[in-house]
């Protein structure tokens, strides 16, 4: 108690002069180590949409060196990159096309910044430029977890430059069961591009799936103003307890 009581002090004492102590074990600290807690099982699947070009489908590797990855990128540049970055590692798939909320085909930008390419128009605070636009396959999650008899999937990764919504929707069965533990999820709270959903929107789908937030991370701001930040959810089904 006494070691409490001197804890508590210290952070009151920091906080008048401006500092704010945060401990690593703090949730919404650090994602790696959030990932690290919530994910227990030793060779968990992984769902990578918007890979890119392997940015985050490499990195679950060094934490979870067993891990199965299944990676999505509909853009034809990137995807190149994607299949050199994925090369050295083992049990990771690569598909070069996109997920959404229905199967079919859509008209993908490439943009001359790989990482803003999207099916979506670029707002007002978008950057590079629009290269070409090729008819990009695109299937649901559902889907393709039933053509490819997966069961659960550990962690779905979802970067798609404010497409996250229709892969979503597109994942709703898995949702709905629980079948789907975690969901990392990119937010465009900005105007980087036309017709993105406001935030209440997602929340709302999430919440009535049983889903709870669990942090925030790599906040971005453009001018002063909110931008993007990646969210972080789990199943009801996962109750992370931390040790006090």
């Amino acid at each position: 108690m006494l070691n409490g009581n001197i804890k508590a002090l210290t952070k009151r004492l920091l906080r008048k002069i401006g500092l704010n102590v945060r401990y690593l074990r703090t949730p919404g600290v650090d994602l790696h180590s959030d990932l690290k807690f919530i994910i227990k099982k030793e060779s968990p699947v992984f769902i990578d949409v918007g890979a890119n070009t392997g940015q985050t489908t490499c990195a679950p590797k060094q934490l979870f060196p067993s891990s199965r990855i299944i990676a999505f990128e509909p853009g034809s540049v990137a995807y190149k990159s994607l299949q050199k970055a994925v090369l050295p590692l083992s049990n990771v798939v690569t598909h070069n096309i996109a997920l959404g909320s229905k199967c079919g085909t859509l008209q993908f930008t490439e943009n001359s910044h790989s990482d803003m390419s999207s099916f979506l128009v670029l707002g007002n605070d978008g950057w590079g430029t629009e290269q070409a636009q090729r008819p990009a396959p695109v299937k649901t999650l559902d889907s393709f977890a039933v053509e490819n008899a997966i069961k659960e999937i550990n962690l779905l990764k979802i970067d798609t430059q404010g497409y996250g919504l229709e892969v979503l929707k597109g994942s709703s069965e898995l949702l709905t069961s629980g079948a789907i533990k975690v969901v990392l999820s990119e937010f465009i709270f900005g105007d980087l591009y036309k017709g993105l959903p406001p935030f209440h929107e997602i929340e709302k789908f999430m919440f009535d799936r049983d889903y709870v937030l669990y942090g925030i991370y790599n906040f971005n701001y453009l001018e002063a103003q909110p931008a993007w930040a990646d969210l972080l959810y789990f199943h009801k089904s996962v109750i992370p307890r931390r040790a006090s």
